[in-house]
């Protein structure tokens, strides 16, 4: 049974620069994965372990977070910490401290524009075994060329972050860090020697590793997605629609039920039935799609949404509350109320 925890936190105050133009009316942890914002998945991580509250940092577009997400997930408690001046991660951290320090010892702090399909019991756990400053969630890739590795001891303790740390002279497993952490709460006082603005990967952790500061790292296993350009959005949605890719720990399809072979319809959408359907097709809840219309294959549409009469689309992803005229023709792209996105 998953032990009752306090309160973690989900990072969300970055502008998504590369998933630009999705980005500038949208932050990037609201742009959709199979019609679901990509927060949920960090809302679920958060969920299953534990986690009966959760602070979300916010700094671009910061009123359609509690608009979309509202102020609880499953019975868990959302709170917002806003930042007029984006912080970086470290000095989110310290602002949203209220939150964080109160009656836990440790908490798990999770990026809200990634999906990881990973239990991460086993990472809580081992913070708590080696009572550690941190521990980082790491993932074996096949190449590291462009990503600055971690790197760390057969007992998990971290001797390199990227090119922060300067190289350790005994051989070292290397790892792809994730974005998840487990901190303790008694490092608060450690980081607020770093000021006010602060980033914790870059700033905090190589000092704590050349101070030789209990920080690991564990290697989980499951599907990962840094989910950073249009080109990668399409292809997460691409993967979970055509089962590619199917996940262990989380939800990709809450709420939806197949009702055939690669088509999810919500009962709550309208289609009318002169609609010709070629899967796979996820139509997300009071969705309405007109007569005529010819949807699929791989498209995605949101809540909401609505797809004029004699439409086609194929290899699309439309999000929530988007409305696509009469007589288009539309392939390869992702769409959002009027903006286009060609893959």
């Amino acid at each position: 049974m998953t032990q009752k925890r306090t309160c973690a936190m989900i990072l969300a105050a970055g502008f998504g620069t590369r998933l630009k133009p999705l980005t500038l009316h949208r932050p990037k942890p609201l742009v959709e994965v199979l019609g679901q914002p990509l927060i949920s998945f960090a809302l679920q991580n958060v969920h299953q372990a534990g986690y009966q509250e959760v602070v979300v940092n916010t700094h671009h577009l910061p009123e359609q977070f509690e608009k979309v997400l509202g102020t609880t997930y499953e019975g868990m408690k959302i709170h917002y910490s806003h930042e007029p001046q984006i912080l970086d991660t470290g000095g989110g951290i310290l602002q949203a401290r209220n939150y964080l320090e109160h009656n836990q010892k440790n908490f798990l702090l999770v990026q809200g524009d990634v999906i990881a399909d990973f239990n991460l019991e086993n990472l809580i756990k081992l913070h708590e075994e080696k009572k550690a400053w941190a521990t980082l969630g790491l993932k074996k890739v096949d190449n590291l060329l462009g990503y600055g590795s971690v790197g760390i001891e057969s007992d998990g303790r971290v001797r390199k972050i990227a090119n922060w740390v300067p190289q350790y002279h005994k051989p070292l497993h290397e790892y792809f860090f994730c974005g998840l952490h487990v901190l303790s709460t008694q490092v608060f006082s450690e980081l607020e020697k770093f000021g006010k603005i602060f980033g914790i990967t870059n700033q905090v952790y190589p000092k704590w590793v050349v101070d030789h500061q209990p920080v690991f790292g564990l290697e989980l296993f499951g599907s990962y997605w840094d989910v950073g350009t249009p080109e990668r959005l399409w292809d997460v949605n691409h993967s979970l629609l055509s089962k590619q890719v199917q996940f262990a720990h989380l939800s990709a399809f809450r709420g939806l039920e197949e009702k055939q072979p690669g088509i999810w319809i919500s009962p709550q959408a309208v289609v009318d039935k002169s609609v010709q359907i070629k899967a796979p097709v996820l139509i997300k809840e009071h969705a309405v799609i007109e007569s005529g219309a010819c949807i699929g294959p791989y498209v995605v549409v949101g809540k909401s949404a609505q797809i004029g009469a004699d439409t086609t689309l194929d290899n699309a992803l439309v999000f929530s509350n988007t409305r696509i005229a009469s007589n288009q023709k539309l392939s390869r792209c992702i769409i959002d109320d009027g903006l286009q996105v060609s893959l």
